[in-house]
């Protein structure tokens, strides 16, 4: 029972193939009417070329450098090879120590060092030539020198310039005007000088002829022995609290000589000449110097102390200001007295060459100098360095036992002497890094 559905089923499957594989009919006879495609060989007898279709030329030969086209896309070729990749170094790492706090910002960086160029002309030490001076600006030496005087206890003013041009003033912030002492004898010695160029005196004019009742031992004194401090006068003040001019001048000449014709410093010689000066000319003292511009009318801080008796006129009793003392010295180095005043007429045993109110002082080259200090504190001191640079120093204190005004130009001389007033501002000072304190 169960074998004959089984072969009712085989039965259906092979009748199913013989009616798929049997042609149907009719089919050779719908395609007999068509030609066959001649074969597709050039040298078959058979084929024929189309006409007015030319022959494709070949393809020309590819480089052999060159990349194949990509089979997939004959127009495009691959993608050339990229550099390797190199990766960027790490970032520097902080140094070993305490991290840094993020709540704070960085600290800034270091200040760049700027080094500046060696000028060519730049000496070179002889002793280390490795070794070369530190370029600094002018004025910033002045000021660091002095700002550390004042806080030794330096208190005055300091001026400096050239050719009538003021270069450099440091004030202390007080009153200016002094009394410069016997800085007044170049006063008065350019004023005598000046009185011999219009040929009203001569340097061998005897005080016997300008004077009555002088004794007979100093009668033969000439004007040329009081500039030159050799009249044989001395130091007595013998006309202190006298106002009138003739009392005052035989106190003086009544006086015991205290050398004869050998060099001895004399401020009484100097009042004499002061008093020499208004015999000839008829004028005052101050007057006259204000009258023949050696104090110049713009020189508003400059005159005799009032009530000044005939104890130092000549020779002291003058009040200045550092300014209006450099405007005297400029106008001193320009005038034609310049040459007789200044000229050394004796030598100390200290090798100091001494002129008319006026003195040489220093190395070679020497220095032009004046100088007073006084016994309530007062002093000052007027240089002037080759190439006629003037230092002008006000002061009313000592330090220790020396003026203030001595040792702050003591201090600033080095920087003077190497200073050169020829360049344009903005000169350079070559000066070492140790300056003295």
């Amino acid at each position: 029972m169960r074998l004959l559905p089984l072969i009712s089923v085989i039965a259906l499957l092979s009748i199913g193939s013989t009616l798929t594989l049997a042609p149907s009919a009719g089919a050779d006879e719908k395609y007999k009417s068509r030609p066959k495609p001649p074969p597709n060989e050039p040298d078959n007898p058979a084929y024929k070329r189309p006409p007015n279709q030319p022959q494709r030329p070949p393809d020309p030969p590819r480089p052999p450098a060159e990349r194949p086209p990509d089979k997939y896309h004959p127009e495009k070729k691959p993608p050339e090879p990229r550099e390797p990749y190199v990766p960027p170094p790490p970032p520097p790492q902080p140094p070993p120590g305490r991290p840094r706090d993020p709540w704070c910002p960085p600290p800034p960086p270091p200040p760049e060092i700027i080094i500046c160029p060696i000028d060519p002309i730049d000496p070179i030490d002889p002793i280390d030539p490795i070794v070369r001076p530190i370029q600094l600006d002018f004025r910033t030496m002045l000021l660091q020198r002095l700002r550390m005087l004042e806080l030794d206890g330096f208190e005055g003013e300091v001026v400096i310039g050239f050719n009538g041009r003021v270069e450099f003033d440091r004030r202390g912030g007080f009153e200016t005007q002094h009394d410069i002492g016997v800085v007044s004898q170049a006063f008065t010695a350019w004023g005598i000088q000046r009185l011999i160029e219009s040929g009203r005196l001569s340097r061998t004019t005897q005080i016997g002829q300008l004077f009555a009742d002088v004794p007979e031992d100093k009668r033969s004194i000439t004007i040329e022995q009081l500039l030159r401090h050799t009249s044989g006068l001395g130091n007595t003040y013998a006309g202190e609290g006298e106002s009138d001019r003739n009392v005052a001048v035989r106190k003086l000449l009544a006086q015991p000589p205290s050398s004869d014709d050998v060099f001895n410093y004399s401020e009484d010689g100097y009042v004499l000449l002061a008093a020499v000066i208004e015999t000839v000319t008829g004028l005052d003292y101050d007057g006259f110097l204000t009258e023949s511009r050696i104090i110049d009318r713009n020189m508003r801080s400059t005159h005799e102390r009032q009530n000044l008796d005939w104890g130092m006129r000549g020779t002291g009793g003058m009040l200045s200001t550092a300014r209006d003392l450099f405007a005297w010295t400029s106008q001193f180095l320009v005038s034609h007295e310049r040459g007789e005043v200044a000229e050394t007429r004796a030598w100390t045993d200290d090798g100091v060459g001494i002129g008319y109110g006026w003195s040489w002082t220093g190395d070679s080259p020497q220095v032009l100098q004046t100088s007073a200090a006084m016994e309530d504190g007062q002093n000052v001191v007027i240089m002037v360095y080759p190439g006629d640079t003037i230092l002008v120093v006000t002061s009313d204190g000592f330090n220790g036992d020396v003026p203030w005004s001595e040792r702050v130009a003591n201090e600033l001389e080095p920087a003077m002497r190497t200073w050169d007033p020829s360049r344009p501002p903005g000169w350079k000072l070559y000066a070492d890094n140790t300056a003295s304190h």
